[in-house]
């Protein structure tokens, strides 16, 4: 949902969008900022699918990466937010683990990091198949309450959930040398809480 723009004022606003070419208009300070500035012709293949988890990565958008010279450069990666806000029709199950002890949480970490190291990372690490391929990028995920807690909404183990399923992320970052990206705290204040005063973020 993030990288697609759910909820910003316009596809142009969106952070993949503007991550390729700024809005000066309303970001003035990060005018020249942007790719497309740094590298003149560069262009933005965004994929992503709202309410997208691991599983329809690997299964809807991985296919469409292009392959061979059309490959891509720079990759961005932010997946596993909508696991942890869904289950499956009421039941927490893997790919969906709202509601979840952290037994169970923990357990679907592991799955979600094996998909996530071995099916999305080294396959686009796979020079064979994506031979111009330079950086990738993993974002980890966000807390949507902007530090209330999970248990606010329900979810009494969602907070260890989520640190479980974002030291997943590291590990895969760390064990695959792609680059990762501290979503967790720059998303602080941008979720269910962005307009409450009273709110330290």
């Amino acid at each position: 949902s993030i990288s697609y723009g759910v909820g910003a004022s316009g596809v142009s606003l969106s952070f993949a969008n503007l991550l390729f070419q700024n809005n000066a208009a309303t970001y003035p300070a990060d005018a020249g900022l942007d790719l497309s500035t740094k590298y003149p012709g560069v262009q933005l293949l965004n994929l992503a699918i709202p309410g997208a988890t691991s599983v329809t990565i690997i299964n809807s958008e991985m296919p469409s990466v292009p392959q061979g010279l059309g490959s891509p450069n720079f990759v961005t990666v932010i997946i596993g937010g909508n696991e942890l806000i869904n289950n499956c029709s009421g039941v927490p199950c893997d790919g969906g683990v709202f509601g979840c002890t952290l037994p169970q949480g923990t357990t679907w970490s592991y799955t979600f990091k094996a998909r996530l190291e071995n099916q999305v990372v080294n396959a686009l690490k796979n020079t064979a198949l994506y031979p111009r391929v330079q950086k990738i990028v993993i974002g980890n995920i966000y807390d949507p309450t902007d530090g209330v807690g999970l248990g606010a909404y329900g979810w009494a183990a969602g907070e260890a959930v989520l640190a479980q399923y974002n030291t997943r992320i590291a590990e895969v970052a760390s064990a695959t040398g792609v680059i990762l990206v501290d979503d967790y705290t720059l998303f602080l204040g941008h979720g269910t809480q962005y307009n409450v005063p009273s709110n330290p973020y």
